[in-house]
């Protein structure tokens, strides 16, 4: 959700992460489409492909986030940032800005659809479904066999 918004103030107990791969689904939702443009390539890469957690600093230093500040501070902090931009800025050119980085995402998230059908597939599976469930009942993951890499 993170990556829908355009800036994002977070508390110091928040934790931003892509665990789809772990639990057997895809992030074909957006996450494989704009993590790339947010943080770069190879960064998108790890996080997709170990699924790790960050914590709200390492959100912050991968250009994430924007903001990290302490939990109780997260919606004044917020309100004062959208204030800020609009005491300050100018409607018109806010809007045109805007519409620039829309092309952006929108070139992403091209193939949407695509990747929608593609992730119902993963969906309907039976390894998804023992991964679902293995992660909804905590239960360690049991390890699938990578065929034709090792």
């Amino acid at each position: 959700m993170a990556m829908a918004c355009d800036l994002v103030v977070a508390g110091e107990s928040a934790r931003f992460g892509q665990p789809e791969l772990r639990v057997g689904s895809t992030a074909l939702g957006l996450g494989v489409q704009l993590l790339p443009l947010i943080v770069g390539e190879k960064r998108a890469r790890e996080l997709l492909f170990t699924a790790r957690i960050l914590s709200a600093d390492e959100a912050y230093q991968m250009g994430l986030i924007n903001r990290v500040v302490k939990d109780e501070n997260v919606e004044e902090e917020a309100r004062n940032l959208v204030i800020q931009i609009l005491d300050t800025l100018s409607p018109q050119a806010f809007r045109v800005v805007k519409s620039a980085f829309k092309f952006w995402t929108d070139l992403a998230t091209l193939n949407l659809q695509i990747s929608r059908d593609i992730t119902a597939m993963v969906w309907a599976s039976e390894e998804f479904r023992e991964r679902s469930e293995e992660f909804l009942d905590k239960k360690k993951f049991t390890p699938r066999r990578f065929w034709g890499i090792r």
